[in-house]
């Protein structure tokens, strides 16, 4: 299904029912389809949605600017559209981003928040150390420049550490990443890098949910810390062992933590 914002038509799957609505928001290069294993556990029990950001997945993919402020507007004119008020917003690494930013634009219109995987900065500083340092991000971009399917197969070993070698898994992430638009994919790279959300977490006066595999060299575990200790209301979950996508290689444990999070903020 779809809707339009801004002349651009952004896709989504919506099933489910149930209060508060969950919001899945998947990370970059993906699409929705990487939240399966999310969908059958919490549809029976609640509305779950799903859409494609702009860019990427069914959505259209115009020319622009792909920022995190413009995938949390389209977001927002979403839900409204569907009729759906104060979800939980769960986003994936670059899905988290858009979270927060979303929380900051729109104070008071989500239940809760469920960071995963994510980070404030994608960039490293002298006063942030946990994020990519930019030379390295220099070369990130020029290898995706070069080669996109190739540095696409490298990024997924990346984020996988507990999947050494061939895994069907890894064959799934890349058939979603092809649908993936280079220019656009690499624009909205770019402007991830160049955001600092680090003064959004003390603003931030809902409950939190941060998920994180202890093996994540995407957006490191000391990120997701910092994170905790900086927004008013957040716990954190570290699953041992894992990467960068926990609901991906164990969704059982990920789902049970999650679960528990959605419990708490039901209403009775």
């Amino acid at each position: 299904m779809f809707i339009e914002h801004e002349g651009v038509k952004l896709f989504y799957e919506d099933v489910g029912q149930g209060s508060p609505a969950l919001v899945f928001v998947h990370g970059w290069l993906m699409t929705h389809e990487v939240w399966g294993d999310q969908v059958r556990a919490f549809a029976p029990h609640s509305r779950v949605i799903t859409p494609d950001l702009r860019g990427f997945g069914q959505s259209d993919k115009p020319p622009g600017e792909y920022t995190f402020k413009r995938f949390a507007a389209d977001l927002h004119e979403m839900l409204n559209q569907l009729g759906v008020q104060r979800p939980i917003l769960v986003g994936w690494s670059k899905g988290a981003s858009i979270g927060l930013v979303y929380a900051s634009l729109y104070p008071d219109e989500l239940t809760g928040l469920a960071l995963v995987g994510g980070g404030a900065k994608f960039i490293s500083t002298g006063d942030y150390p946990y994020g990519l340092p930019a030379p390295i991000f220099d070369d990130l971009l020029q290898q995706f420049d070069a080669d996109f399917e190739g540095s696409t197969r490298g990024f997924i070993e990346g984020m996988l550490p507990e999947r050494p070698g061939a895994h069907p898994l890894k064959d799934d992430l890349l058939n979603l990443c092809r649908t993936a638009v280079p220019a656009v994919a690499l624009n909205s790279l770019r402007n991830d890098a160049a955001d600092d959300l680090r003064g959004l977490l003390p603003e931030l006066r809902l409950p939190v949910l941060i998920a994180c595999g202890e093996r994540d060299t995407v957006c490191p575990v000391a990120g997701s810390v910092y994170m905790r200790d900086r927004l008013p209301d957040a716990q954190i979950q570290i699953f041992p062992g894992l990467g960068h996508a926990p609901f991906l290689t164990d969704p059982a444990a990920f789902n049970q933590h999650l679960g528990a999070f959605i419990s708490r903020l039901r209403p009775a």
